[in-house]
Order: C-alpha cells, then sequence, then structure tokens
C-alpha cells in the first residue's frame, strides 16, 4: 500500500474528511451571516456532500482491500 499514498491517506482518513467537508457548507453560510433559506440549503448541501464523500470513501476501501495485495 506504499506505492498509493493518496488512497493510503483516503483509508485511513476518509471518515473525518467526509464529515469535514460535510460541514464545510454549513460553516460557511453560519460565517457569511447567511438568511435563514439559504442557511437550510446549505445544511442540505452538506448532508448530499458529506453522503457523496462517505460512498467514495467507501468504494476506495472495497477496491483496496479487493485489488492491492496486503
Amino acid at each position: 500500500m506504499n506505492q498509493y499514498p493518496t488512497l493510503n491517506i483516503l483509508v485511513r482518513f476518509g471518515d473525518a474528511v467526509a464529515l469535514i467537508l460535510g460541514l464545510l457548507p454549513i460553516a460557511l453560510a453560519l460565517a457569511l451571516g447567511a438568511a435563514p433559506l439559504i442557511l437550510a440549503a446549505a445544511v442540505i448541501a452538506g448532508l448530499i456532500l458529506g453522503f457523496f464523500v462517505r460512498s467514495y470513501v467507501e468504494l476506495v476501501r472495497v477496491v483496496t482491500d479487493m485489488l492491492l495485495p496486503q
């Protein structure tokens, strides 16, 4: 796995990355003092972004488990 450092980082820290990226739109909306409607849209966008990043991390984990030698 030393040949693929990016995959190694995603396997190790993928959950944290998904959480941080999911919370990012909400934090930006709060930092900018957005209106409640924009804040609601940021929450929805954060949920969707977090879901997609989390699914990508799981796909990377499956690929590394199945295809890369241990």
